[in-house]
Parts: structure tokens; C-alpha cells; sequence
């Protein structure tokens, strides 16, 4: 099954791979985010509707360990790694001196939205230990709706995953320029220039 998925992903990745503007990239961008707000809302819209009594007290009982913090931890740094992406998107920024308020509320929104979700599956669901909100409920409630709720997050990782390998690319070309300009220089050179 696995070598199947592959096969037929192969031809998106290559039609993805053929997106090389940051201007080409934002559309796909938004289209990803659009389907993953769609997923956030029915995560929340589930986890409020399964609000009781009972989940608050378990929830608000609840005394995190040591592990417990260090996932915490960790999921913060995991959640703003990604951040290394929007260097390119400074260099493309028609108005360079707006861009770091621009970061600042973008960073304000993603850090926003999480406690959202986080608080509002954590009051629904207190038991949920799974790193997939998603395929928690999938697992939980089942159903077409969930199957579909998947698939729509999975489809927001592959329209936005053209814009996370962008840095890396505009690393090489940048490599490929100096290795052109100063064919016998070694590697650390190549990096210094």
C-alpha cells in the first residue's frame, strides 16, 4: 500500500516541484491554510461539543510531571521551527521594513490558535495522548467526516510543503552560483562568500 501512495504522490510532487516564486508558492500556501483552519475548527467544534461536567474536572485536576512539561516544551520549539522558512519570504518582501511586525503578529496568530485548539480538546477530550488531534478523533468518533477531516490536513501538508523545502533550495542555488563563479574554491569558502 505504502509503494502505492508513492506512485501516485510522485506526479503531485513533481507538479509542486515546478513552483519556484515565492509569488507562486502563496497561493498554494493560503490553499493549505484554508484546509487546515477547516481542520482546527472541527477539532474544536468537536472537542466544545463534548464539554462536561466530568472532562473539566478531569482536565483542571490534572498535575502535569516531568514528561508531561518536556513534551510541552519540545512541542513549542517543534511549532516555531518552522519559522527558518520565511527568511526567503523576507528577501521577497515588496516592504522589507514591514516584515518583522509581520512575523511578529504571524508568530502572535499560530501561538493563539494553539492554545485555542490545545484548551479546547483539552477540556473535551482529557484523556487524548496522541500527537494527531485529527487522528484522535478519527480513531474516537470515526466516521466519514473524520476520514475526510485527515485527508484534508494531509492535503494542507502537501500544498505547503513546496514553501518548507524553499529555503533549502534557494541555499543550493546560491552554492551553485559560487561554485560557478569560484570553481576551485573549497566548500567552506563557498559557504563564506
Amino acid at each position: 500500500m505504502r509503494r502505492q501512495v508513492i506512485v501516485y504522490m510522485s506526479p503531485v510532487f513533481i507538479l509542486l516541484s515546478t513552483f519556484t516564486s515565492i509569488a507562486r508558492l502563496k497561493w498554494l500556501s493560503l490553499l493549505g491554510n484554508a484546509f487546515m483552519t477547516i481542520a482546527l475548527g472541527s477539532a474544536i467544534v468537536a472537542s466544545l461539543s463534548h464539554v462536561s461536567e466530568e472532562s473539566i474536572a478531569t482536565a483542571t485536576g490534572l498535575e502535569p510531571g516531568f514528561t508531561e512539561i518536556n513534551l510541552f516544551v519540545g512541542s513549542i520549539f517543534f511549532t516555531f521551527e518552522g519559522l527558518g522558512t520565511v527568511m526567503p519570504v523576507c528577501n521577497a518582501f515588496a516592504d522589507s521594513e514591514r516584515f518583522p511586525g509581520v512575523l511578529v503578529k504571524s508568530m502572535g496568530a499560530l501561538a493563539t490558535s494553539f492554545l485555542i485548539v490545545g484548551a479546547c480538546v483539552s477540556l473535551g477530550y482529557p484523556e487524548l495522548s496522541s500527537g494527531s488531534v485529527v487522528a484522535f478523533f478519527q480513531h474516537e468518533l470515526g466516521g466519514p467526516y473524520w476520514i475526510g477531516i485527515n485527508g484534508v490536513v494531509t492535503l494542507a501538508i502537501i500544498l505547503t510543503y513546496p514553501l518548507q523545502l524553499f529555503p533549502a533550495a534557494e541555499v543550493r542555488d546560491m552554492r551553485e552560483s559560487n561554485e560557478k563563479m569560484h570553481p576551485h574554491a573549497s566548500l567552506c569558502e563557498q559557504g563564506a562568500r
